[in-house]
Order: structure tokens, then sequence, then C-alpha cells
């Protein structure tokens, strides 16, 4: 009754300081780009007071709402998917920049593969995949539009087979714009959600999430209470 429960949820554009010259470039190919960007990140890394935990980077309505879910029940682990430095606990290391997906020229999959196999900065681990191996008895439970779904899409496919049993312990929340593989763990959004979650568009994923969250928390309560 005590497995951890890993929250993982969307990047936000806000964000604390100054981004200066840490942007995507996006007018390159994609290795020269990525050179570029490991580059920037490294750079931004070692000037002072640029770096600072994932979860005090974030801005936002719905980072704050992602943080008020993890605070609210013990056991929950909080991690961002970086359009630009890829899977980060809320506890890694970041710096102030500018990348989305919408805004690449290249292949969002690609780009999450990448910064997956490569992360620009140390943190305490690469990839969805790996985080399920090595949580096989966790449950995960994902939040982000169908982009970021998408993108990340390959990497929670690879980490499935690691769990104990995936249909029990993934979820993945997101709009009805999302098709592909993972539609077996999907809980879709939709906008008449919206009142009942007392929530906006930017924040309905999230918010759906955090409703999950508190009637499986609910649940484990209960049965507690019942032993």
């Amino acid at each position: 009754m005590n497995k951890r429960l890993h929250l993982i949820t969307t990047c936000t554009r806000r964000k604390a300081g100054s981004v200066e010259d840490t942007v995507f470039p996006g007018d390159a190919s994609l290795d020269d780009a990525f050179d570029g960007w490991y580059r920037l990140i490294a750079q931004a890394a070692s000037r002072p007071g640029r770096v600072q935990e994932t979860g005090e980077l974030y801005r936002g309505a719905h980072w704050l709402r992602a943080c008020g879910i993890a605070s609210r029940w013990p056991g929950i682990e909080l991690w961002a998917m970086s359009a630009g430095l890829g899977l980060r606990h809320h506890t890694d290391p970041a710096v102030a920049y500018e990348a989305t997906f919408h805004a690449m020229p290249f292949a969002p999959a690609t780009v999450w593969s990448l910064l997956t196999a490569r992360p620009p900065l140390a943190g305490r681990c690469a990839s969805l995949a790996e985080l399920m191996q090595r949580c096989p008895d966790d449950r995960f439970v994902i939040a982000g539009s169908p982009v970021y779904i998408s993108a990340a899409g390959q990497d929670i496919l690879a980490g499935v087979p690691a769990l104990r049993d995936a249909a029990a312990q993934l979820i993945i929340v997101t709009s009805q714009g999302y098709r592909g593989p993972l539609q077996p763990f999907l809980k879709r959004s939709r906008a008449d959600m919206m009142a009942a979650l007392k929530s906006n568009m930017t924040c309905l994923n999230i918010a759906c999430a955090g409703a999950l969250i508190d009637a499986m928390m609910q649940a484990d309560a209960r049965q507690v209470a019942t032993i």
C-alpha cells in the first residue's frame, strides 16, 4: 500500500530566472543543433546563480498544480518532461532555457530520444524506460499534451514490460488529439471536465491527473483502514 507514485508532467514555458542566450537553435541540422544546445546548457550551468532545482525553475498554474498534488500525498515523486533538458526529477539541477517541441523543426520523438540518450545535465534518471525498470512495483501517472505524450511514446513503451502489472500501474492523461500505441493506458481529458475540476484548458491534463491520484490515494487509505 506504500508503493511510490511517480507523477510525470510537461515542462512550462514560464520559468524563474533569465534565459539569456540559452535558446534551442532551430536553424541548423539536427546534429549541429544538438551540439550547439549541449554547449549552451554547459555554458549556462557554469555561470554563477544560473543552476537551480527543477522544481524551482518552472512557473505558472500548471506546474503549481503539479506541485500541489505531489505535496498533498506522501510517496509521490514529481518529474518534468522537458523539451530542452529531457526527464528531470524535481530535485535535479536545471537552468532557465527556451525550448519547446512546438517550435522545433525536428520530430519531437527524435528530440526526446536524443535528450534521454544523452541528458544535457546530470540527473536522477535519464529516461522513463530506465525509471520503470528501476521501479517495477511503483505506479506512474503521466500527464501531458498529445505532442509530449507522442514524443515520449517509445520511451514509455520501452519501460512498460518492466512493470509487474502495467495495466494497473500506468495511467497516461492526455487530450482527445492523441493517436498512438499508448491507447490501453489512456485517460482522456475533455473540455467539459473544466468546471468540475476548477481548471482551464492549460491545466486540464494535470487537473485530471490530480483527481485520479486523489481517488487512488483515498482508495489506498480505505483499504489500509480495513486491515
